[in-house]
């Protein structure tokens, strides 16, 4: 067997491309031949089914295509329940309030109810005559009581920029939110702590403040107070290459 094996392989590797032409060449022969004659074989009856059987698949298609059309104006129509899980499931849930934040709301909400204005802006704002900051941005009215920006804008968000530093050698202490200060006296030396406060609504309102006293608190409360009363509308464009 394996003389027979070497054999067959030196034939194989002899082989020349005349002859591997010629072998296709008569396979292709005899495979025309074979198709020839199942179709001399097939009758009219054949060739009728045949038909038959295509126009029998187009209808079945026709039909699978207006059902489909039929559940897509359904579903358009009226949701199933599925899909209204499914939204329900993909909604992101909101953010639940700190302590902290729940506190300063409720502190808010208090000031706002004792507040009595001394502006006519003030006025016409507690009255409700005027409802939207961007009319008394684009009028050019100043802003001299912060409780105006609170009614006008309830969902008002602030941080703290980091423009102090903590003690360090060489240095090289941590970033914080209070700078501090001090200044020589015959007492001794006396701190002050000063704050830089952003504030906006997440839609085109922004506003900074810079608050300065003895304390840390009062300090970040004054920063945000004045920052209300900086508050300006930022124009926003489109962004793309379309708009221009």
């Amino acid at each position: 067997m394996k003389l027979k094996i070497k054999y067959f392989n030196k034939m194989s590797r002899g082989r020349t491309r005349k002859q591997s032409e010629t072998e296709s060449a008569k396979k292709a022969v005899k495979r025309d031949a074979i198709e020839a004659k199942v179709e001399s074989k097939l009758t009219e009856k054949d060739i009728k089914q045949v038909e038959t059987n295509l126009a029998n698949g187009a209808n079945v298609l026709r039909t699978k295509n207006k059902t489909e059309k039929g559940e897509k104006t359904e579903l358009n129509k009226e949701p199933n329940k599925q899909t209204v899980n499914v939204i329900e499931k993909d909604a992101k849930p909101e953010k639940k309030l700190t302590r902290r934040e729940l506190r300063e709301r409720e502190r808010l909400k208090e000031r706002l109810a004792s507040w009595k204005p001394r502006t006519k802006l003030g006025m016409l704002v507690r009255k409700g005559e005027l409802t939207k900051i961007d009319y008394v941005l684009s009028t050019g009215r100043k802003i001299l009581e912060s409780e105006i920006v609170d009614l006008l804008l309830p969902n008002l968000n602030y941080d703290l920029i980091a423009i102090g530093q903590s003690k360090g050698k060489f240095g090289g202490g941590k970033r914080r939110a209070w700078r501090q200060t001090q200044r020589k006296t015959a007492e001794g030396n006396v701190p002050k702590f000063s704050a830089l406060a952003v504030i906006g609504d997440h839609n085109g309102h922004v506003g900074i403040g810079y608050g300065k006293a003895k304390e840390t608190l009062p300090a970040r409360e004054k920063a945000i107070r004045q920052a209300k009363l900086n508050i300006i509308k930022v124009n926003r464009g489109c962004g793309s290459f379309d708009c221009m």
